[in-house]
């Protein structure tokens, strides 16, 4: 069962921009598989070969528990 929202954004400037933004709250491997290979490519064209290393960033509280953050890879 897919469980997706869509939002429609506005944006003008010179010329008007619509972009459809879906939350999906599953995981879904074709997309997941579009955004790092896309991802991936724009780097070696821009950057050389990949190398890459993780990065992680956490928010804890006072106790020291995670209460948020974010991961993923650094292009060196």
């Amino acid at each position: 069962m897919k469980s997706y929202r869509s939002i429609q954004l506005q944006h003008i400037v010179d010329i008007e921009v619509l972009m459809g933004i879906d939350i999906i709250h599953h995981e879904d491997e074709h997309v997941i598989h579009s955004l790092t290979s896309g991802l991936r490519q724009f780097n070696v064209e821009h950057l050389g070969n990949e190398s890459t290393q993780p990065l992680t960033i956490v928010a804890r509280n006072d106790d020291g528990d995670v209460i948020g953050g974010v991961g993923g890879r650094i292009h060196l």
